[in-house]
């Protein structure tokens, strides 16, 4: 084997997963297949939620919308599915200046509105902010503020609202 693999930490496989869950990757998934194969192959560790998490959307997919196990898995699209452009970068970003403006007292109809503002031209792009805001807070609100900061473009600067409201909890978008 050629452990073509072992540099993907569990923050990549991660990544990849919701690539594959979020963004219909067929690359993304190719890879994380191969990964998980090679590290059962070789007897390395895996990450077997992350693996059981992958095989449970699938199954759900396979069982409940009638995809074929190549939809199901993320290596082909299953009809209907457009070639989308790759959000991915730019969706986690959206979701760490969100998770950022929050923790320096921002509401959560103020932070989504300054990340429109941010990533997209004309202020538009409220319903994308709010998408990206609930794929991907669950990983990211546990990271650090510098780890956040690290995924941020240079145009996206942190600061402090206008006026803060303690104690104010985004709501959870399911």
């Amino acid at each position: 084997m050629s452990n073509k693999w072992n540099h993907w930490t569990t923050g990549d496989i991660n990544a990849a997963l919701a690539k594959v869950k979020h963004q219909h990757d067929p690359e993304a998934a190719r890879n994380l297949i191969e990964c998980f194969y090679e590290r059962i192959t070789e007897g390395e560790g895996i990450n077997e939620k992350l693996l059981l998490e992958y095989v449970h959307h699938a199954f759900g997919l396979i069982a409940n919308n009638k995809y074929s196990a190549d939809q199901a898995f993320g290596l082909k699209r299953h009809r209907g599915q457009r070639d989308r452009p790759d959000t991915f970068d730019r969706d986690m970003a959206i979701a760490a200046y969100m998770i950022l403006l929050w923790r320096k007292g921002w509401t959560w109809i103020e932070a989504k509105g300054e990340a429109a503002n941010v990533f997209f031209p004309y202020g538009e792009g409220e319903n994308a902010t709010e998408t990206a805001y609930r794929i991907y807070r669950i990983g990211l609100e546990p990271q650090t503020s510098e780890f956040l900061e690290s995924l941020l473009p240079k145009n996206a600067h942190v600061k402090p609202p206008a006026q803060t409201r303690r104690g104010y909890k985004p709501p959870v978008l399911e």
